[in-house]
């Protein structure tokens, strides 16, 4: 399983998976995917070492005692994060402050609230049995390389140096973001806004430009036990 909440660097991670996997040039649309999202992933391909599958999710289900890679990103970067995405879908409220309350409270989405979210994933079974391995989306942005060498060991999947050295090259921002304007109107839902980007700038510590203080605060303070949890400072 690969799993995150929305808006914490997933499909980043899922296209240098897919390149090196799947042997395959990663792109945005809904054809011919090796790595598909939970609940339509009957005919995904095997392509892990001894015929695994890798599956994508935001959702907290058990999946039992599987390898899982959860992906985990700043509370207060995933808040602007998804609030462009929001805008994006023409699903935004009428103001960030109405947007951050209900995010707050784990409305913004059919997610929930992060923290629990995060709590869900680091409780579980996968988790239990060591078989749980987190990636904090900004060391992946630090040293894609290595974090992404990291994650291939855990599947089982020791590639050539090169190999992932050239899956990283092939996704970074600008790349990723060529993909985006290159892909068809059908790789995304229907009524999107094209011209508000779903590559979004890949910051890790933006929200300190973008976030007035008060809700930055209001932010740790709700999600203070669970951002310690995963190494956040919560103190800003």
């Amino acid at each position: 399983m690969l799993a995150s909440y929305p808006r914490s660097g997933t499909t980043w991670l899922r296209f240098m998976l897919t390149e090196v996997l799947a042997g395959q040039d990663a792109r945005f649309g809904p054809d011919d995917q090796p790595i598909i999202y939970v609940g339509g992933h009957a005919d995904a391909p095997e392509i892990l070492p001894g015929g695994g599958r890798l599956i994508f999710t935001h959702e907290t289900v058990p999946v039992g005692d599987r390898r899982a890679i959860y992906v985990v990103r700043d509370p207060r970067s995933v808040a602007l994060s998804e609030h462009r995405w929001l805008v994006r879908r023409g699903l935004a409220p009428a103001s960030f402050e109405r947007f951050l309350h209900e995010f707050l409270l784990g409305r913004s989405n059919p997610w929930g609230r992060w923290d629990a979210h995060v709590d869900k994933w680091l409780d579980g079974e996968a988790a239990r049995a060591h078989h749980l391995r987190v990636v904090r989306f900004e060391d992946l942005r630090e040293d894609p390389v290595t974090e992404l060498a990291g994650v291939l060991t855990f599947l089982g999947s020791r590639p050539e140096p090169s190999i992932v050295e050239h899956a990283v090259e092939n996704n970074t921002l600008d790349r990723m973001r060529e993909k985006e304007r290159k892909a068809p109107d059908r790789a995304f839902e229907r009524g999107v806004r094209r011209d508000v980007r779903f590559v979004q700038e890949g910051a890790t510590g933006g929200w300190r430009d973008e976030l007035s203080p008060a809700h930055a605060e209001d932010i740790v303070r709700t999600f203070r036990a669970a951002m310690l949890r995963v190494g956040y400072d919560a103190d800003g």
